[in-house]
């Protein structure tokens, strides 16, 4: 099936990123947009959705900050030992890549045995990797989730100290977490709106099910949540950000 065509004010965020954040507008015209491609309940638009999601989210940094503003680099992976949370949706698109390095399925899923009942802040503390950590660096680094995306540090130091001594401050910029903060409330938004399965789970433990059995992004689909066992619980839809959340649901689901 042909996937909906973006309208101008998305191709715009595509094209330039939203280095202050999306205005009202922006953020409307994007929810709506990637609530009409999940809802097509296929790989294409599946894929289309998360790809927008860093590429406006890799733009964003971009114009955002001056290069070198943050500490983060190749062989900087001390955030890999922590909590990684994403939407099924991610899964789905990080799963067909995976699906080529056959050997990553038991890594995954040993990775994914031991934090068993351990909860998402408690991660550091174990020191175990990413499963998909490989040789000090991120092996699906252009297909990452938007938590990691979003997650920037400006001093290492931080990032040490809080992997060795307990979670703490990891600073960043400003405008920058705005920006993104405001990318991943438009992609939860879609997911809710499309009414699907708007929640986070935990990154090894969804691959390694989705790598044992790839039928399950159809049931997930389909209205059963399937990866309920890897739920971190660190979606909230009923905190903080409910209000804001259910206003840009109705935004992007009304008729223009």
């Amino acid at each position: 099936m042909s996937l909906p065509k973006p309208p101008i004010t998305v191709q715009e965020l595509v094209a330039r990123g939203a280095p202050q954040g999306m205005d009202e507008a922006q953020l409307v015209a994007v929810t709506r947009y990637w609530r009409q491609l999940l809802e097509t309940r296929t790989p294409e638009g599946n894929d289309h959705v998360v790809g927008m999601v860093g590429n406006i989210a890799q733009r964003s940094l971009a114009n955002v900050v001056p290069p070198g503003t943050f500490a983060c680099k190749r062989g900087c992976f001390h955030c890999c030992h922590w909590h990684v949370g994403l939407f099924a949706p991610e899964a789905f698109r990080i799963a067909r890549q995976l699906r080529k390095t056959p050997k990553v399925r038991d890594a995954l899923a040993g990775v994914a045995a031991q934090i068993v009942g351990v909860k998402p802040f408690d991660r550091p503390a174990m020191r175990l990797p990413c499963a998909l950590l490989v040789k000090g660096a991120c092996s699906i680094h252009p297909f990452r989730p938007h938590s990691c995306r979003a997650f920037m540090s400006i001093d290492v130091a931080d990032c040490i100290d809080s992997l060795i001594g307990g979670p703490r401050q990891i600073r960043s910029v400003e405008v920058y977490d705005r920006a993104e903060g405001r990318i991943g409330l438009a992609f939860l938004a879609a997911v809710t709106a499309a009414g699907l399965f708007a929640r986070s789970y935990e990154i090894n433990g969804i691959l390694a099910m989705l790598l044992d059995d790839p039928g399950l992004e159809a049931r997930w689909y389909a209205g059963e949540d399937v990866f309920a066992a890897h739920d971190d619980g660190l979606t909230d839809t009923r905190g903080a950000i409910a209000e804001t959340l259910s206003d840009l649901v109705f935004l992007a689901t009304r008729p223009l």
